[in-house]
């Protein structure tokens, strides 16, 4: 999980990126999409809102809203 900002779309909204490697598996590209473009479609308080996927060869990358929680508080 990385963090990041400055995503031309978002401006300095700050957000957290999840790579996950995926090799050349069209099989499981296609699932992963799909089942996060899903995700982006739901709104509820407790679900982090998913921005969108962006893909690099044998990587995709989750753009989603970072949270900021105080571990002593959970």
């Amino acid at each position: 999980m990385f963090s990041a900002k400055g995503f031309r779309c978002l401006g300095d909204t700050p957000v957290a990126v999840k790579k996950f490697f995926i090799g050349g598996d069209a099989k499981l590209k296609s699932l992963a999409e799909r089942e996060l473009e899903i995700l982006m479609r739901l709104s509820h308080p407790n679900i982090v809102y998913m921005y969108g996927i962006s893909e690099k060869p044998g990587h995709l990358f989750i753009i989603m809203e970072r949270l900021v929680v105080m571990l002593s508080c959970v």
